[in-house]
Order: C-alpha cells, then sequence, then structure tokens
C-alpha cells in the first residue's frame, strides 16, 4: 500500500499533474481493457462518443435485469459527462463538484472519468482530490483509480489518519 514516499515527494514533485499524466489518464480512461478470457473489462471506449439519447429512457429500463442495470450505467455515464461539460462551459472557475447516486450505480467510474475530462479541459488544474469520511472509501478509491488508470506508485497516494510514510521515508528522517 502506498502511503507516500519521501524520495518520489523529492524528487519528482509528487502529485502535481503535468502534461504527460494527462494525456495517459486520458488514454487509459477511454481504451478498451480485456481481462484473460477476453471478456471486455472497461466499457468507457464504447461510450466515448455516445450521447444521452443514444440509450433508452429510464421509463424503458424498470425490468429488473442485468441488461437493463448496465443500460442505466452507461446512460448514467454519459449523462455525468453531458452535465459536466456543459457546466464547465458555463462556468470555467467551477472547482468542486459532486455526485448523487445509488449504491451500485458507478460513482467510482464518473468520478474518475469527470477527474479525467476535467483535466483534459483546464490546463491550470494539477492537483486533483477525493475526499472521503472514511478510511475505507479511501482505499476502495485509491484501488479502483490506480487500476481503472493503470497507475503506479509514483502517480496516485491515498493519505489518511492511519497513513504511515513508508521505509524509505523513515530511512531519509533518520
Amino acid at each position: 500500500m502506498n502511503y507516500g514516499n519521501r524520495e518520489d515527494l523529492v524528487y519528482n514533485d509528487f502529485g502535481l499533474i503535468d502534461e504527460k499524466f494527462r494525456d495517459k489518464v486520458y488514454e487509459e480512461l477511454y481504451i478498451d481493457k480485456f481481462d484473460e478470457n477476453r471478456k471486455q473489462k472497461s466499457f468507457n471506449q464504447v461510450l466515448k462518443d455516445k450521447k444521452s439519447d443514444d440509450f433508452k429512457s429510464f421509463d424503458e429500463l424498470q425490468e429488473k435485469s442485468n441488461d437493463n442495470l448496465n443500460e442505466l450505467r452507461n446512460k448514467l455515464f454519459v449523462e455525468v459527462r453531458e452535465n459536466l461539460q456543459q457546466k464547465l462551459k458555463e462556468d470555467k472557475k467551477q472547482n468542486l463538484f459532486y455526485i448523487e447516486a445509488p449504491t451500485g450505480a458507478g460513482k467510482t467510474n464518473f468520478s474518475v472519468m469527470s477527474a479525467v475530462e476535467i483535466l483534459k479541459e483546464d490546463k491550470s488544474i494539477n492537483k486533483i482530490f477525493y475526499v472521503f469520511p472514511f478510511t475505507t472509501l479511501i482505499t476502495q478509491t485509491y484501488d479502483s483509480i490506480k487500476n481503472v488508470l493503470n497507475l503506479d506508485n509514483s502517480e496516485i497516494v491515498q493519505l489518511h489518519s492511519k497513513a504511515k510514510y513508508n521505509d524509505k521515508f523513515n530511512n531519509v528522517l533518520c
């Protein structure tokens, strides 16, 4: 688990987002990924150019089924992106966003997509913070973001009350 590394902090401007990082996360978000059985793990590439009108209406998605649930998640993903893009066009200074949706709707995926879209739109942003009330949510979101965007320990960090700098940090201080 990465809680920060003193050498990374000093030598790599740890946490600052540059153009290389922006390009990497955009490509990682919108690239198809498959597991060892060639089953698609990501859905973002398919949704990259979709509009909310391309999906069934909410009334048509009332029957409980996995297909309808996936269609609903995809529709919500696209609607979050469209709403975000609209807000950013209306007010470039907008810098606080929240996503409200039921458990299992895909809020973490929506938030990753939103962060990537914001980074693409506004080159002046050099840090993004996720703030949660519980350490379990921090850890879950950290793991998800790290996996979805294929980040390594020098590109993402989780900080919370239980966080301790790793051994490298302790060795530097001694």
